[in-house]
Order: C-alpha cells, then sequence, then structure tokens
C-alpha cells in the first residue's frame, strides 16, 4: 500500500510537469468543469440621468443553475456584439459579485454618450474560472440631455474620454489652453497660451494646424518658441474669427491685437499707441486710449469692430475693423470714452480687471468682471445695464462687492463667457471648477462638470477632476448650436460637451 501510494502521488506530479498545454482549471486537484449557464433574461433600458442605462437578469449558478457563479464580464457597443466580437467591445468596470442562482440583479452603467443606443452582453465566471456562454444581447438608447463627450489634446488624436491631458508641446497637445473658438463648419481654434501658437483642429479632432513661430503659413511641427514680431505670438490669451475667416489674437505679453488671414499669413497688429495695423516688433504697453496694459479677451462684431478686454486698465476697449481706436467703456463712465482710463470701481458703470468680452446679436456687450466676480453688461451705445451674481436673480444695477460665492447664483473669479443665439450667458467660473448658464433675464439656470452628466443646481464642486466631465480651472468657451466647448486650462485639454 505504502509503495503504491508514492507512485500514485509521484505520477502527478509527473504529469503536471511534462504538460505545458493551457488549462481552464489551474489546480490540477479541483475537477469542476461544469460552467455557469447563460444569461438568457438581460433586459436593458434608459437610466434616469443622460448617458446611462439600466441592466437587469437574473444571477444564474456555478455549476450550470446550481450554487453562486464568481463575477461577471460585461461588455456594450454601439454595433451588436455576439459570441465573435464580444471580447472587442468595450468592458465596463464593475466591482459586484455574482448573486446566488434565481436571484435578481441591476446595475446602472454610466460614461455612456446622451441620445445613443448601445448594445449589452455578459458572460458569467465560476471560481475555476468556467465561463458561460454569452448572454442573450439587448439595446437601448440613453437619455437625451447635457453631457461629456470628450475632449482633444494630450499628444492625442480623436476625441477620447480618458482621464486628464498632460502637457504637450507636440501638434497634438496644449500647454495651458485658454482661449477657444468654433467656426459654423466646426473648426476648433485654441489660443495655446504657452506653446505661444493658435491651433486650428478639424472637427473630429484628427487634424491640427498652428500659426506663429516667426512665419507665414499653417504648420505640423511641435510647437515654437515666443516671439515678438508680427507672425510670433507671446503667451495668446483669447481667439476670435471673422465671418471671412479671418483670425484675431489677443497677444498677451506683446500688449496687442494680432490679425492672420484665413491661410496663416500674419497680416498686421493694432495697439501701441497709434492707429492703423502694425507690421513691426511689439509695442510696450501702455495706458492711453490707443494701446492695451493687459490684454485678455476678445470679440469680433458682425461690422468687423474689435472689443477687447484690458484688464490692467479696467476698461473694455473698441477698435474698428481698420484698426482705429473708438473708445473705452468702465471706470465709473456711461458712453464711449476716449480720455486715459481710471481705475477700478465695483459699481454699475465700472469693472474691476475685466478678462472677457461678448457682443450678442443685438449689440449688447456683456462683460466678465473678475475681481469682484460678476458680469457685466451694456448697451451698444456704451451705457451699464446692469450685473448678475453674488446670490441674486435677475440684473442688479447697485454696487457689488469683492465676495465670491459657490451657490448657484454667485461665482469664484469668472474669467470667460459666451452668448448664445438666444442670449443664454455661459460662464466659465475658474475657482469653482464648473460652467455656469443664466439665461437673457439673468436667471441661474444650472451648472456643469463635477464628475457628472447633466444640469446641476446644488453647490459648485468641493475640487477640481481630471476625469473627463470634470475640469481643473476652466478658462474659456463657446457655445455653438447644442455643443459648448470648454479651454479646460490646468487640464491641457479642450472638452467638448452636447444637449
Amino acid at each position: 500500500m505504502r509503495t503504491w501510494y508514492v507512485f500514485t502521488i509521484l505520477f502527478f506530479i509527473l504529469a503536471s510537469c511534462g504538460d505545458d498545454s493551457p488549462r481552464t482549471n489551474p489546480d490540477p486537484w479541483v475537477t469542476d468543469s461544469i460552467p455557469p449557464a447563460a444569461i438568457s433574461d438581460l433586459n436593458a433600458a434608459p437610466g434616469t440621468d443622460p448617458g446611462s442605462v439600466l441592466l437587469t437578469w437574473t444571477a444564474v449558478g456555478d455549476d450550470d443553475l446550481l450554487g453562486h457563479a464568481q463575477t461577471y464580464v460585461l461588455k456594450y457597443s454601439t454595433s451588436p456584439i455576439n459570441s465573435l466580437n464580444f471580447y472587442s467591445a468595450t468592458t465596463y468596470s464593475q466591482s459586484w459579485s455574482a448573486a446566488y442562482s434565481g436571484q435578481p440583479e441591476s446595475e446602472t452603467v454610466t460614461g455612456l454618450l446622451a441620445g445613443t443606443t448601445y448594445y449589452f452582453a455578459i458572460k458569467t465566471l465560476d471560481e475555476v474560472p468556467n465561463t458561460a456562454l454569452i448572454s442573450n444581447v439587448p439595446s437601448a438608447t440613453t437619455t437625451a440631455g447635457l453631457h461629456a463627450v470628450g475632449w482633444i489634446g494630450g499628444g492625442m488624436s480623436g476625441w477620447v474620454q480618458y482621464d486628464g491631458a498632460s502637457v504637450s508641446q507636440s501638434l497634438y497637445g496644449f500647454d495651458t489652453p485658454r482661449g477657444v473658438w468654433v467656426t459654423s463648419s466646426g473648426t476648433i481654434y485654441v489660443a495655446d497660451h504657452y506653446n505661444h501658437r493658435i491651433c486650428k483642429w478639424n472637427s473630429s479632432g484628427t487634424s491640427v494646424q498652428w500659426i506663429g513661430g516667426g512665419q507665414d503659413g499653417w504648420q505640423t511641427g511641435p510647437a515654437p518658441a515666443s516671439g515678438t514680431d508680427y507672425q510670433s505670438f507671446y503667451r495668446p490669451w483669447d481667439v476670435c474669427v471673422d465671418s471671412s475667416g479671418n483670425i484675431y489674437v489677443s497677444d498677451y505679453s506683446n500688449y496687442r491685437v494680432c490679425k492672420w488671414d484665413s491661410a496663416g499669413n500674419a497680416l498686421g497688429w493694432l495697439g501701441g499707441g497709434q492707429d492703423g495695423w502694425q507690421t513691426g516688433p511689439a509695442p510696450l504697453n501702455g495706458t492711453d486710449y490707443q494701446s492695451f496694459n493687459s490684454i485678455q479677451g476678445l470679440f469680433v462684431d458682425s461690422s468687423g469692430n474689435i472689443y477687447v478686454a484690458d484688464s490692467g486698465s479696467h476698461c473694455i476697449r473698441k477698435w474698428s475693423s481698420v484698426a482705429t481706436a473708438l473708445g473705452w467703456i468702465g471706470c465709473g463712465y456711461d458712453g464711449w470714452q476716449t480720455g486715459e482710463p481710471g481705475t477700478s470701481s465695483i459699481g454699475l458703470k465700472g469693472f474691476f480687471q475685466p478678462g472677457d468680452v461678448w457682443v450678442d446679436l443685438s449689440g449688447n456687450i456683456y462683460v466678465i468682471s473678475k475681481t469682484d466676480n460678476r458680469i457685466c453688461k451694456w448697451s451698444t451705445l456704451g451705457v451699464a445695464q446692469g450685473w448678475i451674481g453674488h446670490g441674486y436673480d435677475g440684473w442688479q444695477t447697485g454696487p457689488a462687492d469683492l465676495t465670491s460665492g459657490y451657490d448657484l447664483k454667485s461665482f469664484d473669479y469668472p474669467v470667460a463667457l459666451c452668448v448664445d443665439s438666444l442670449s443664454n450667458i455661459y460662464v466659465a467660473d475658474k475657482n469653482n471648477n464648473r460652467v455656469c448658464k443664466w439665461n437673457s433675464s439673468g436667471i441661474a439656470v444650472g451648472w456643469f462638470g463635477a464628475a457628472q452628466n447633466g444640469w446641476q443646481t446644488g453647490s459648485a464642486p468641493t475640487s477640481y477632476g481630471s476625469d473627463f466631465q470634470s475640469f481643473n480651472s476652466p478658462a474659456g468657451l463657446y457655445s455653438f448650436g447644442n455643443t459648448i466647448y470648454i479651454a479646460d486650462r490646468n487640464n491641457h485639454r479642450i472638452s467638448k460637451w452636447q444637449e
């Protein structure tokens, strides 16, 4: 008996050592070869939130319908799934364990595109792991609504949904993007601040070119160095494109507005205490009505007039299409002024470090007043109309203050805005890491960000995020149709959201 028993042990050891074929069961002492049954009643329905689907099914067993299985492999795709392409579909990361056979189960799949049809399939595994056959394959269309589509940047081509991008000087990268503009054809222009260039992306995010670097024409290499000549930029802050395709750039550290044509040829710059388009080296900063002190956001209206937020001079400057200085508003005055601007003001007719400007279809002028945390509205004649923020609904006409807030109706250092065709106002609320929406009557509608789809009405997120539904110091934005583009500054990317 003793000899036979020893021989049996040696037989299994030798057999194991001599067999290098793949095993479903890595443990030679376990003889469970019965897989779980295939799930046959998987059901998919639209979830409560945009971009979500609710799945329900009945748990199967460890051995067919007996016992308790170990886990699931859940797959989804916008195309039908079958046994041949199952492992090519996207895996939904899940942390739950399978229930006992016959028990109902459910899971809400999130992070999907809203208003999109998805197909779902599950395979069940036991502890060996033996794998079940593929489940039935239901489909569902996610609820439409505001949702994050993805982002471009980080050295990658196309819209992606990974966690945050990193700084990149490559063709497909950004270093602290600030301004963004989108044309009617879907072309995206970006002021790539520390890469000293203006980038042009196609609507699919797969083709990129840039201008700057001391040369004419659209370039495709890595980012250039800064420069002071008329074909270069030094930390560009914002970008705007007119109906003819001309590109206007607020060249922050060069104290000027630059103009380029659609072919990427530099046409000249304005500022420096003189009228007309200039082609010499960049000027010094100035406070007279033909100069800039700290140039930030800009806007070009349908007549070609150029509006510039001069943060250092606490005013909005206006220039004609032929680069003639027309005056400024702010500093406690109504109407366009041509003297030297005064000081900051938190009153109805003033600004405290204006950061951005927009003109709606009626000629109303909207201004971000950063340090006193409000959005101001002025008429086309330069007459102050009111402001929003500081916990109020509706346009206010009294003085503001320097307090910030994180509730629905307040801001904490807003830095950029845009206005859509219905006069809804979108605001990049930088220190609250969110984008806010107000209607034309000055009523707060909601905000988005903070790792979730849909309009939110509670308090701002308590911190920044790098996931594709969050922001880290948003610095610029543009609304086009049902799509909003955001320059997510410290995540070094342009994010895209849709309703």
